[in-house]
């Protein structure tokens, strides 16, 4: 594109979480960082990514770049304990949570009865949802501050737009459906964890009403067996 790309890193705390992957007793931190076109003006359309099991923020830096290069602010969120690394602002590297790692593990080699396995696809929905809800919400509180950092001054607070790959993938998929504001969004190899309802009578219960904005499927892999 034909913008230059600058980036920037910040570590946010969720002062309305703790976190749970250790005893701490300490506010849940999410690190984003942020490509976004360089000595431009006017405002840009926010897309926000969120990563795969076991993957990092700069997973689809070359997406990012090219997005960014295009006139977009992108944001990639760093779910901590669920990306295999996370580096935070000050420094420090929280590496991925062992019995997540197992979960997933344990789920993609069906060990599991599909009852277990939805509870966990929900518990892993709800803490990326809430991560994601929580960027989204600190960025567009800090687009209105005056004294902001420049990137969120470049924000078109009313174009959002989110992507996500596989595990990221399936959570900005309920983030499109659930939060008002949201445009589109682009799902890359993820089956759809939102549209299960739960678990009775030994089946998987999917969602009927229909996905409420233009969501871009993109699946290489067969057709997920649940969601037949």
């Amino acid at each position: 594109g034909p913008y230059k790309v600058e980036t920037i890193k910040y570590t946010y705390t969720n002062e309305n979480q703790i976190e749970t992957f250790n005893d701490a007793g300490e506010n849940r931190k999410v690190t984003v960082d942020f490509w976004f076109p360089k000595n431009a003006d006017g405002n840009y359309p926010l897309a926000v990514f969120s990563h795969g099991a076991f993957g990092i923020g700069f997973s689809n830096a070359s997406a990012y770049e090219e997005l960014a290069s295009n006139g977009y602010v992108v944001c990639s969120i760093n779910h901590t304990y669920h990306a295999m690394a996370t580096i935070e602002t000050d420094g420090k590297i929280i590496t991925a949570d062992k019995g997540f790692m197992k979960e997933v593990m344990d789920c993609n080699t069906t060990i599991n009865h599909e009852e277990v396995i939805c509870n966990i696809f929900k518990k892993w929905m709800e803490l990326r949802t809430t991560d994601i809800n929580f960027v989204i919400d600190t960025i567009l509180k800090n687009a209105n501050i005056k004294e902001s950092d420049r990137v969120y001054k470049l924000i078109d607070t009313e174009k959002i737009g989110l992507f996500g790959h596989s595990m990221g993938g399936s959570a900005v998929t309920i983030v499109g459906r659930e939060r008002s504001g949201i445009d589109a969004v682009i799902n890359l190899d993820a089956p759809l964890f939102g549209e299960l309802l739960g678990f009775q009578n030994g089946t998987m219960l999917v969602r009927q009403n229909s996905y409420p904005l233009p969501l871009l499927n993109v699946y290489s892999d067969d057709l997920w067996g649940h969601m037949d």
